[in-house]
């Protein structure tokens, strides 16, 4: 059930996107935050849950990375680096 002003824009079967924010007092905290994205099927029933991660590694202070329930990178892909990857391969890295 969506309340509010959100009620008269959607209708039963529209997408629906919830987010929140923060702010945060340094960049670094950003590294201890987990959100979790959850996805759902037709009926409701929850599809997935993946989880967010921003970490530090040898090539950059905040790389990014999606992992699933199992805390795998999820579709074994490190996402900056494979956005890095896409750019550079079309002469944009």
């Amino acid at each position: 059930m969506i309340n509010g002003s959100a009620a008269r824009l959607c209708s039963e079967g529209d997408t629906v996107i919830i987010a929140a924010s923060t702010i945060l007092a340094k960049p670094e905290e950003i590294r201890d935050l987990k959100p979790k994205v959850v996805t759902f099927g037709p009926h409701n029933q929850i599809d997935e849950v993946l989880t967010y991660d921003v970490f530090k590694d040898s090539t950059r202070d905040f790389n990014f990375r999606i992992l699933d329930n199992d805390g795998e990178s999820y579709q074994g892909r490190d996402v900056v680096a494979h956005i890095h990857d896409v750019r550079k391969s079309r002469g944009r890295g």
